[in-house]
């Protein structure tokens, strides 16, 4: 019996292996890839809904960093400058331990954590454990994102 494909999903699939093997993609080209991920028909792991996060901005990186600093609580595990403590890596450097560091890649381990992290002992949980709603995830991920992509 064949399954009905979900064509949204194989585009980011098939979009986010592309954006893997260049050794350095454009932030124009991770927003255009945000753009494509980010659509309503995507789905997390836990089967949820990806936000559909806006372009980044200067203004949505400044709520992002009031979220990261205050209610999101990113800081107590990555702290206050986002260079890492013993139980969370340092989102300002260019390694990224689970993801590319790609906006969308970004905005969607924000949104299902990481449970096994390679180098640290503390699992990150949804939204850090935070109750955030789709555009301070959004937020979150695009302050996170300029820590290592600049906005011109």
């Amino acid at each position: 019996m064949i399954r009905h494909l979900d064509l949204t999903v194989l585009s980011a699939t098939l979009l986010g292996t592309v954006l893997a093997a260049c050794a350095r993609p454009s932030p124009a080209a991770d927003m255009a890839a945000a753009a494509l991920l980010m659509t309503p028909h995507s789905t997390t792991q836990s089967g949820r809904a990806v936000a559909p996060c806006p372009p980044v901005t200067r203004d949505i990186v400044e709520q992002g960093k009031k979220i990261f600093s205050g209610p999101g609580n990113c800081y107590s595990c990555h702290g206050t400058n986002a260079k890492g403590t013993p139980l969370a890596p340092d989102l300002t450097d260019q390694k990224w331990l689970q993801i590319d560091g790609s906006f969308p890649a970004i905005v969607k381990v924000i949104q299902t954590g990481v449970p096994q992290p390679t180098e640290h002992p503390a699992p990150m949980p949804p939204m850090g454990g935070a109750h955030l709603n789709e555009s301070q995830v959004c937020a979150v991920g695009a302050y996170v994102f300029t820590l290592t992509h600049p906005i011109e």
